[in-house]
């Protein structure tokens, strides 16, 4: 059995291999091709991440508080283990997510047909080449042209440090965009109030401006 930081370095390679192998596979645009290759990998892909998160969890080691000249060198050690194979991770898992968007817009922009049976781009796996006929779909949502530009090897940051200032700046930008949860805006308030009238107990629902003085109201 692989130990974990053989199975760390496996990793590495293989995504390193990928994207050698896709930047030459786009050369001659063969959609039902490129759409195989992708499937292919994301099968690799999806079953290393799941050995490898299963072996090394989430968490960094907690190094926060310690100086690091004072810092214990089998600590170090430790911390960029761990922090070696989080980091492999993290590449496996930017790496997945390429092939999925590539593979989602080669859905949006064809429709593959295997004898009467119509097929996206995640489902030719399961069919012969020759048995694949290819029809642009009327309406085509997302842009082919960024197929050859997707990280597939998950080395966002390697890419990224190729591309001038305003890419990078827009990058964060859109990655920031993402990350945001949202904030709550009260606008208003709906209140239940229960009153006497008449010997009778009664019950009304009131709303009411956010910036209202509930006890004066009430």
């Amino acid at each position: 059995m692989t130990t974990t930081e053989e199975l760390v370095a496996q990793v590495n390679k293989l995504l390193d291999d990928v994207g050698i192998d896709m930047a030459g596979l786009f050369e001659d645009f063969d959609v039902v091709q490129v759409s195989r290759v992708l499937n292919r990998n994301l099968h690799v892909l999806r079953d290393l991440e799941r050995e490898l998160g299963r072996r090394v969890g989430e968490t960094l080691l907690p190094a926060a508080g310690i100086d690091r000249k004072s810092r214990d060198p089998h600590i170090q050690w430790l911390y960029r283990k761990k922090r070696n194979r989080l980091l492999a991770i993290e590449r496996l898992r930017s790496a997945i997510t390429a092939h999925r968007m590539a593979l989602a817009i080669i859905s949006t922009n064809y429709e593959f047909i295997s004898g009467k049976e119509r097929l996206r781009a995640e489902d030719l796996g399961r069919v012969k080449s020759g048995d694949v006929r290819t029809v642009p779909r009327k309406t085509a949502i997302g842009r082919l042209a960024v197929l050859p530009h997707l990280a597939y090897s998950g080395d966002v940051l390697r890419l990224l440090a190729g591309e001038n200032l305003e890419v990078r700046e827009a990058f964060k930008l859109i990655k920031g965009k993402l990350r945001e949860r949202g904030t709550v805006q009260m606008k208003g308030m709906r209140i239940e109030v229960e009153y006497w009238e008449g010997n009778r107990l009664k019950r009304d629902r009131l709303d009411l401006p956010a910036d209202t003085d509930v006890e004066l109201e009430l």
